[in-house]
């Protein structure tokens, strides 16, 4: 059963034996946060990471605010509209923000199948160089890379419903290195390099065989 935040933080602090420490709990959420981004660099590759959608943008700017809650990165973009790009097929490839701009300044009229995406006051924004207009609107397959949720925003994230053990001993190697412990370190992230060794592996499984996400599996004793 998925625990609300507030039930997660007493859980880790009762895992740490630091219930009633007030400067660990005042820390929590920071180092929460921590693991949220070494594990969002970690299991970019997994396949429970990524969604696919299709958009239909009406100008070379589009607003990806719609994502804004788990989007993090496009894997690919791809025109579904076969009398688009004949010459350099449906696919479109990432380049700078600054290339862009220079193909647009530049050579607009080619409409070389490139995008770039960026942020723009808060909202995520696909940058492209295509024919869309509102009456020629675009048609479009975007697989993009979902982020970990924002365990404290949410009340809820699908690491620790599916993926505990890897996430408790990530957010436990970050709590003993800022409490000092030193000798706790090692043991720390030797689990959760093991638990991230099995979720990898259980994330190529799926990707070859299908199947539900894992759930947390005992390995190491702590003492």
């Amino acid at each position: 059963m998925a625990l609300t935040y507030s039930a997660f933080k007493t859980y880790i602090q009762a895992a740490l034996w630091r219930a009633n420490d007030a400067v660990l709990s005042t820390n929590l959420d920071t180092l929460i946060r921590k693991a949220d981004n070494e594990l969002d660099k970690r299991t970019k590759h997994w396949e429970r990471r990524r969604k696919t959608v299709v958009i239909q943008p009406s100008s070379q700017d589009y607003n990806l605010s719609y994502f804004a809650d788990d989007f993090q990165a496009i894997v690919s973009l791809t025109n579904n509209q076969t009398s688009f790009y004949r010459d350099t097929g449906p696919e479109f490839e990432s380049v700078t923000l600054n290339k862009i701009y220079e193909e647009r300044a530049v050579n607009s009229g080619t409409l070389r199948p490139f995008y770039a995406a960026d942020r723009n006051d808060g909202d995520w924004m696909l940058r492209m160089i295509a024919p869309f207009s509102s009456t020629d609107r675009g048609n479009l397959t975007m697989v993009y890379r979902i982020s970990i949720p924002d365990y404290e925003d949410c009340d809820k994230s699908w690491m620790e419903d599916e993926y505990l053990d890897l996430y408790e001993y990530t957010i436990l190697k970050h709590c003993a290195l800022f409490l000092r412990e030193d000798d706790r370190i090692t043991l720390y992230k030797g689990l959760a390099d093991d638990a991230f060794a099995m979720a990898d592996e259980d994330n190529a499984h799926n990707l070859t065989h299908g199947g539900t996400p894992m759930r947390m599996r005992p390995h190491r004793y702590v003492p």
